[in-house]
């Protein structure tokens, strides 16, 4: 299960047992949450269009900086993990 609030992202890793809080510097508006397999989380802010990845350790890093994908709001994993979909304003960006 996974939590997201405004600032920081926090994630539940039901399936190990562990509670983790992870912050996430400069991120404004977290809204939409997505896994990939092998438990890498991804959030979109929806104010400033970034993406973040957050590992199953380890800080969270900027994927896609702040106004290079206008309203980011929507975010799938593909099934091998490799690939990033992104819904925003204009359509869908793949990463």
């Amino acid at each position: 299960m996974y939590h997201n609030e405004i600032e920081p992202l926090i994630a539940y890793y039901d399936e190990l047992g562990l509670l983790r809080r992870v912050d996430v510097p400069g991120a404004r508006q977290l809204n939409d949450v997505t896994v990939a397999p092998g438990g890498r989380v991804f959030a979109s802010d929806s104010a400033s269009g970034a993406i973040f990845e957050i590992p199953r350790e380890g800080d969270a890093r900027e994927l896609v900086p702040s106004n290079v994908i206008r309203g980011s709001n929507g975010l799938a994993a593909s099934p091998d993990g490799k690939r990033l979909y992104v819904g925003h304003s204009t359509g869908i960006a793949l990463i």
